[in-house]
């Protein structure tokens, strides 16, 4: 039924377009500009890449909390369990965790996931409140930003100073209807302003959130665990004269989660506690041709995990992940040429339990160069990064994408591009050592990053109120990381760090947006995937064969209040089972409901009613490794001042 409907609204076209013609009021499906893809500012249209937008406004939409539920919905993204406490971490085109990089700013966060067991932790590192919009391209960029973006790269966008002084507060809860937990609370504070004339602004944004955990129906054990977050980010923008500008900002996140587990017979109370930071410095300067950006800035997530039994024993462990960057870009234009070029250099420190010397450390060395060529009806971008490694060498990584304009409507796009992951210091350094009950991990520091060649073919259509994308693409991927078992020590097997693995992933993306008259606005994405483990011919597991959003929204103008649904429907896909067997996970659909009611240019009330068919996943299949929250409704309530 839920393919049905987002096929139906595919197929809608622009019916009544007279009517259409005259209501020049009614909103449009606008072109939304974007930078991630290629440095500067272009079209969406336009871009060197597939990319999507998620504005403030479709933020606010969902309630999200943290970056997993401001992007869900969206084509090309999947969400993959962790096995812990109802954790998910994002992929994008069927690809890994690990091969999505996220960005504040354009500034690269200290990376958890491959580092840290079950970690989604890099997914609230700022204030949601502070978030302006959120850029994701779909596709390799290692041409631009290096190790991991071989999926493609989520850059966090934060709110600019504002010339006059803004303020705004918000304040929230929900309950779930099934009395098991999971009660929520959320408070933000934004504020921005001048602090001397046009010369120095401020910027300071805080947010408060708080989930209760949520047991097993059946088991006294934490289905979804429970989850503090507070974030508190700060920054100062100085205006030296008027080609050169000066920007300082900070964030604070103490992040605590628990859990009611069970290992081994043995009942415990899991609790993490994390604390994350990140300091930036930036200059940007404007001379005759050349616009230079500047940034030194530092990243640290700080990880205690502590394990209490009841029988009293308490155990704990401790890792610590840090980057120092330093980082210059060049902007310049030549004719019909616009380029940009720079480098990068960059720490990355682990602290760990793990190594035999608690700690290590890897450097990191980059150069890159792209040309934007625009001649006539073709945009041509070609661009090449040369990545150095202390522990395995160099890495190269070229790109070239090309939009070519059919009609006036019609662009049509295709690129090809390299790109590549490197191993994580715990996988890389020979004084890593390990033991995880009966196994031995020892780190190699011969191991080679993962590559990937990826190539893309799409048009795109756009009218004053029709928007839409069709996109196929193809990534191989050689070299993945596999512990390989090496040997025997008694009862425990040794394992080792190997370039083993090959996989490939590809599917078609389509992407809908159409806003007719009579304030209606209709979204739908539906994507499907083929991704295979090409060293065994299997298909890969949590990739699903098709999954597809819709949204449907009504603005009663007259009223200020919108009334929206969004539909989320991920299709079947595979698990691991028992004995090294596969089972197959069938589909399912969750819908949200939201109303929204502008009370005048201060007060603003949000209702939300989430997963109003209360699916729940265990009832469909016992092989879910993870879990969808129950039905749950709750209110908001914003004023701006």
């Amino acid at each position: 039924m839920f393919l049905e409907l987002l096929l139906l609204v595919f197929l809608m076209n622009e019916s009544n377009e007279a009517a259409e013609q005259k209501d020049t009021n009614e909103q449009t499906v606008s072109e939304t500009i974007q930078v991630t893809a290629s440095g500067f500012e272009s079209l969406i249209s336009e871009a060197p890449g597939e990319v999507t937008v998620i504005s403030q406004e479709q933020i606010k939409e969902k309630g999200a909390t943290n970056l997993i539920e401001a992007i869900q919905g969206h084509a090309g993204l999947f969400f993959s369990g962790e096995g812990v406490g109802g954790r998910k971490t994002i992929t994008i085109r069927g690809l890994n965790d690990k091969h999505a990089l996220i960005l504040i700013d354009g500034k690269r966060i200290a990376a958890s996931n491959a580092v840290m067991g079950h970690s989604d932790f890099e997914y609230s590192w700022i204030p949601v409140n502070s978030i302006e919009r959120i850029e994701i391209v779909r596709g390799p960029l290692s041409a631009l930003y290096g190790s991991e973006a071989v999926g493609g790269v989520i850059n966090v966008i934060t709110k600019e100073a504002t010339p006059s002084w803004k303020s705004s507060i918000e304040l929230g809860g929900g309950v779930r209807e099934d009395d098991r937990g999971g009660e929520s609370t959320r408070v933000g504070f934004y504020t921005s302003g001048p602090l001397s004339g046009d010369k120095v602004s401020l910027q300071v944004a805080a947010t408060y959130s708080k989930n209760e955990s949520v047991p097993f129906q059946d088991v006294p054990y934490s289905e979804i665990e429970g989850s503090e977050v507070t974030s508190v980010s700060t920054g100062l923008d100085v205006t030296l004269n008027e080609n050169h500008f000066i920007n300082f900002d900070a964030t604070f996140t103490q992040d605590d989660r628990w859990r009611d587990a069970s290992s081994r017979g043995k009942e415990y109370l899991g609790e993490y506690d994390l604390a994350k930071q990140q300091f930036s410095l930036a200059w940007k300067g404007i001379f005759s041709k050349v616009m230079a950006d500047v940034k030194l800035y530092y990243s640290e997530i700080d990880k205690d995990a502590i394990s209490t039994y009841k029988s009293g024993r308490v155990k704990k462990s401790t890792d610590l992940v840090s980057n120092q960057v330093l980082e210059a870009r060049f902007y310049s234009e030549m004719g019909s040429h616009r380029l940009s070029y720079g480098g990068e250099l960059r720490k990355e420190h682990l602290e760990s339990a793990t190594l035999t010397t608690k700690e290590d450390d890897a450097q990191y060395q980059a150069l890159f160069i792209q040309d934007e060529w625009s001649t006539g009806k073709l945009l041509l971008t070609t661009g090449i990064r040369m990545d150095d490694h202390e522990f395995f060498g160099s890495e190269v990584s070229p790109r070239v994408y090309g939009v070519y304009e059919l009609t006036e409507n019609w662009n049509l796009k295709a690129g090809y591009g390299e790109a590549f992951n490197a191993p994580t210091l715990k996988q890389i350094s020979p004084n890593y050592h390990a033991r995880f009950g009966p196994h031995q991990f020892f780190g190699n520091p011969d191991l080679k990053p993962e590559t990937s060649k990826n190539a893309e073919v799409g048009f795109h259509y756009q009218r004053a109120r029709i928007h839409f994308r069709a996109i196929y693409f193809d990534n191989k991927i050689k070299d993945m990381i596999a512990w390989n078992k090496i040997g025997q020590e008694g009862h425990q097997a040794i394992y080792e760090g190997i370039n083993i693995d090959k996989a490939s992933t590809s599917g078609v993306e389509l992407e809908y947006d159409y806003h007719p008259p009579c304030g209606f606005q209709m979204s739908g994405q539906l994507t499907f995937l083929d991704a295979k483990d090409d060293t065994t011919d299997e298909d890969l597991l949590y990739k699903p064969e098709q999954s597809g959003n819709i949204r449907l929204a009504y603005l009663f103008s007259g009223m200020n209040m919108k009334f929206g649904i969004n539909g989320r429907y991920i299709g079947k896909q595979l698990t691991s089972g028992s004995e090294l067997s596969t089972v197959s996970l069938p589909s399912y659909s969750i819908l949200d409901l939201f109303a929204t009611k502008r009370f005048n240019d201060m007060f603003e009330a949000q209702l939300y009613f989430k997963n109003i068919t209360d699916k729940y996943l265990l009832d469909e299949s016992d092989d879910f490794g993870y879990v969808e929250p129950g039905r749950s409704y709750g209110l908001i309530l914003r004023a701006s001042f």
